[in-house]
């Protein structure tokens, strides 16, 4: 029984992890999960989310403004 209870759990953070862009973010769906099911909650994200991320720069630009210290 502590067996099956930790791994619904685990699976209610796996989701979470999946939802952590969602508007709910991360807590919210691990929270509805946890009341739902990690199933019905993961197939909802998947099918119904946009999985908007935060815009990331590209290497180049990083190259660019990179400026190297150096201490003598």
């Amino acid at each position: 029984m502590a067996y099956t209870a930790a791994l619904y759990i685990l699976l209610c953070l796996m989701v979470g992890f999946l939802g952590r862009w969602s508007r709910l973010g991360y807590w919210g769906v691990v929270l509805v999960s946890l009341a739902v099911t990690p199933a019905i909650t993961g197939l909802c994200l998947l099918f119904l989310s946009d999985r908007a991320r935060p815009l990331t720069a590209p290497a180049s630009q990083f190259a660019k403004n990179f400026k190297p210290t150096t201490k003598v």
